[in-house]
């Protein structure tokens, strides 16, 4: 519950928040477009000496290989012929995806990096994804779950649900100005605050459920539910039609003879 919340408080309080995420811990969201790509592979590095026609080959590679969204594994993977730059050893965006991988979460700690900057393709929501080395070793150290890996989104949730659950001892590894900067923009938790929707302020201990931005990992989602069997309907007796009465004719009947 502490998680899903603190997507609600993300999407209330989201300028402060993505700003504190991008300025503290690295992270940045690039859209699947030319601009976007170019961003992307500029902190990584640059085109270096790639002509224009070969940028182009790149952006048209990335497209494919971040699938279509709303997806847990990449797209077709790219494959160009034998000689292209995307087959450079040292060439950051194919390394990027090669190290992306399904579930990419899990696999953090391989992403490609440079410059104190991990790379990585979201092919939930279809976007070139930068981090700090940094916070992915507060991650894979500290966080209850790898899934803060996933995106800022996930990441914000954790660390929230984290910081307001005193009763879990790996809140001592949130960074002590990580934790100044919640206690000053949500207020400190209160030890035995009420939990109840209306009894509280949202972001102090639970208030009222918040649509989920983000998609849970796959792995917690619940088994689907066998179908119902269908009972046979049951048998219904014959129905008898009515008995037909006698149509008037219009004749008399002879009366009795006096």
């Amino acid at each position: 519950m502490r998680h899903e919340v603190g997507h609600g408080v993300h999407e209330l309080f989201k300028a402060n928040v993505d700003g504190w995420l991008a300025s503290r811990f690295g992270w940045q969201r690039l859209p699947a477009t030319p601009g976007g790509i170019d961003q992307w592979v500029a902190l990584m590095g640059g085109w270096g000496t790639l002509s224009p026609n070969e940028r182009g080959d790149i952006r048209n590679y990335l497209v494919q290989a971040i699938g279509r969204g709303s997806n847990w594994v990449p797209g077709p993977a790219p494959n160009p012929a034998a000689g292209h730059p995307w087959h450079h050893q040292d060439f950051g965006p194919r390394l990027a995806f090669e190290k992306t991988g399904a579930r990419w979460y899990n696999n953090n700690a391989t992403w490609h990096r440079h410059g104190g900057k991990a790379f990585f393709l979201n092919y939930w929501y279809r976007e070139l994804m930068v981090v700090d080395t940094a916070t992915l070793d507060l991650i894979n150290t500290g966080s209850p779950s790898k899934y803060a890996a996933m995106s800022p989104l996930e990441f914000f949730a954790e660390v929230y649900a984290l910081y307001y659950d005193l009763d879990d001892p790996r809140r001592a590894n949130l960074a002590a100005d990580a934790v100044q900067w919640l206690d000053q923009a949500f207020g400190t938790p209160e030890p035995g605050a009420p939990s109840m929707p209306g009894l509280a302020p949202a972001h102090r201990s639970g208030g009222a459920r918040i649509r989920r931005p983000g998609p849970p990992p796959p792995e917690a989602r619940p088994k689907a539910k066998r179908p119902a069997q269908k009972r046979p309907a049951a048998k219904l007796s014959p129905v008898r039609p009515p008995k037909k009465k006698p149509v008037a004719t219009g004749k008399r009947k002879p009366g009795r003879p006096h």
